[in-house]
Order: C-alpha cells, then sequence, then structure tokens
C-alpha cells in the first residue's frame, strides 16, 4: 500500500479487536505462518514502523512474543526515534483515556495521548463520551481531534449512540 505496510503490519493493526485469547489462538498462527513464507519480521513501513511497535503500542502479550520469537528486534526505532517502549506508553496513555475521569483525561491527552488511538469492544473514547452522554468529555477530545466518524466493532460511529 501507500505506506508500504506489509501484511504483518496490516495484521498487527487487526489485533486492536482482539482480546487475549484470539490473539493467541488467530492471529498468532497467521503471523507464524507469514514470517514461515518470507515477509520480514522487521519490514518497516514508511514511518519507520515495524510490527513490534503496534504490538506494544497494543500491549499485545502473546504478538509480542511471538515477534520476539521470530527475530523481532527489541532495538528497532522509527523515523522520529521512538521504540518498542514508547509505542508501549503511548499506548497506554491511550487505552486510559477509555475510562479517565475529566482532570485525568486533560492531563493524559496534553502529555500526548491520542484521542483515536485507542478502542475496546464500545468503541473509541470519543463514542464512550457520548454513550455516558458527557458532553465536557466529548468536546475536549474533538478539542484534541477526536474523529467523529471513527468507526468501532459493527461499524458504529459516535453519532449512533
Amino acid at each position: 500500500d501507500a505506506e508500504k505496510n506489509t501484511f504483518l503490519h496490516h495484521v498487527m493493526a487487526r489485533a486492536e479487536f482482539c482480546d487475549e485469547t484470539q490473539q493467541k489462538q488467530r492471529v498468532v498462527p497467521i503471523v507464524e505462518l507469514l514470517i514461515k513464507h518470507g515477509v520480514s519480521v522487521n519490514a518497516e513501513n514508511i514511518r519507520g514502523h515495524v510490527s513490534l511497535h503496534t504490538a506494544a503500542y497494543l500491549d499485545a502479550k502473546p504478538l509480542i512474543d511471538c515477534l520476539r520469537k521470530q527475530g523481532a528486534h527489541d532495538a528497532a526505532l522509527d523515523n522520529n526515534g521512538f521504540g518498542v517502549l514508547d509505542f508501549f506508553l503511548q499506548g497506554w496513555k491511550s487505552r486510559q483515556l477509555l475510562t479517565a475521569d475529566m482532570q485525568t483525561m486533560r492531563a493524559l491527552l496534553k502529555d500526548g495521548a491520542n484521542p483515536n488511538g485507542a478502542c475496546d469492544r464500545n468503541g473509541f473514547p470519543l463514542h464512550h463520551a457520548v454513550q455516558e452522554l458527557d458532553g465536557n468529555k466529548a468536546l475536549l477530545l474533538l478539542q484534541y481531534d477526536a474523529d467523529p466518524d471513527a468507526q468501532a466493532a459493527g461499524g458504529k460511529r459516535p453519532l449512533h449512540y
């Protein structure tokens, strides 16, 4: 694709919608198959992201373990100099937005949490704010560029709630 993502990059992105059991049962075998058939575990896209960066961002332990066993480089840095730990921390901040109170949400966003960076079965942080009828949280998220058209599992957008 235009971002020079490999199939492995795409599989990692889809893993966001899988719980740990599904990652072990469904995603790990696909990762192993792709690598067995020549997809490089350390292939970079145009931003220098490798699959281990995405797995770390998602805190996807089965995938992190699988990629490491397949030879993924823990020291890989993207084009901005961010490594695996940086991606994990950014993902953690973004996941905290799903359940944060207003004060914590504001602090996380000021500290760089991505309002579109984490999704659970109920959607992205903006979905949660709308479901809770919390206009202040929704406004804050939109001020930090939350995507009002982001689709959660099942294709639902924030305004579907």
